[in-house]
């Protein structure tokens, strides 16, 4: 039942009914009947296609989730052994559960050696 704050609408991925507050419609928002619906699907962009926008964000997932499920455990930074914000980083998104961990300043400097070696090898325009 619907009071003066709110409106019936249809969820636009699973097209459930529910009911949206007028302000998140006027706003554009009120679509989803649950976060769950927002975040999936063809409306999330980091998904095409029922796939994964990106191998990195595929490889990220699965690492997550392998994480969450104890099959892959956080383990004290490579470089520095700190066991403080350690991050894991994929040399090859093609191996997801392939996870090197670094603490979040290692990390930084990972990528910027990355970044690096790529302005140097990439032709110029």
């Amino acid at each position: 039942m619907s009071d003066k704050r709110t409106i019936p609408s249809i969820c636009q991925t699973c097209g459930k009914d529910f009911l949206a507050r007028k302000s998140d419609v006027k706003r554009g928002w009120g679509i989803f009947c649950s976060l769950g619906c927002a975040n999936t699907g063809k409306v999330n962009p980091h998904w095409k296609n029922g796939e994964y926008a990106t191998p990195r964000k595929r490889a990220y997932s699965i690492a997550q989730n392998a994480r969450k499920n104890g099959e892959l455990q956080r383990q004290p930074c490579e470089e520095c052994g700190s066991t403080r914000f350690v991050d894991g980083h994929h040399d090859d998104y093609n191996k997801p559960l392939n996870v090197r961990w670094l603490c979040r300043n290692c990390h930084k400097k990972e990528h910027a050696r990355i970044d690096k070696l790529l302005r140097i090898s990439a032709p110029a325009l």
